[in-house]
């Protein structure tokens, strides 16, 4: 009784399984040249391989925030707070002419909260933030490396 494997599989096991049929042991150098070509296409097509590139950029991109509210909760404790903001401006300067405004809330908003709350608040996202971000990291290499199991 045989079972009949599906072209995809043949291939995946042609190209993965540690042991090569006979015929092929003089082509190995081939399949193991094939193999990454192979792995990289079919990820990007089931395009789980986007979704997961996505997910971690949007959890680094949400990490900004919380790193940007601890240091300027740090700075204003230290009172040197207000010499960010040519820095500010300048990294806000690519949005055009509502960068001076821009810069000028912020600054506002820095000088009216109170350090203590910014400062925990925007520890908390961080650190949060920080393990969202690691754990997206290693679903995505568990993902691309096809690991089934945790480490120990």
């Amino acid at each position: 009784m045989s079972v009949e494997l599906d072209p995809r599989r043949r291939i995946e096991q042609l190209l993965f399984d540690r042991h090569v049929p006979m015929p092929l042991k003089q082509a190995e150098w081939l399949l193991g040249l094939l193999r990454y070509p192979y792995a990289l296409l079919r990820d990007l097509l089931t395009g789980e391989l986007n979704l997961r590139a996505m997910g971690l950029v949007y959890t680094t991109l949400l990490s900004l925030v919380p790193l940007v509210a601890f240091a300027f909760a740090v700075l204003k404790g230290l009172g040197v707070h207000r010499d960010l903001e040519p820095l500010l401006y300048e990294f806000l300067r690519p949005i055009g002419e509502r960068a001076t405004e821009l810069t000028a809330q912020v600054m506002t908003f820095v000088d009216n909260v109170q350090g203590g709350v910014l400062g925990s608040l925007g520890l908390a996202f961080l650190l949060y933030t920080v393990i969202a971000t690691i754990q997206k990291l290693e679903g995505g290499f568990n993902f691309a490396w096809h690991v089934e199991r945790r480490g120990r």
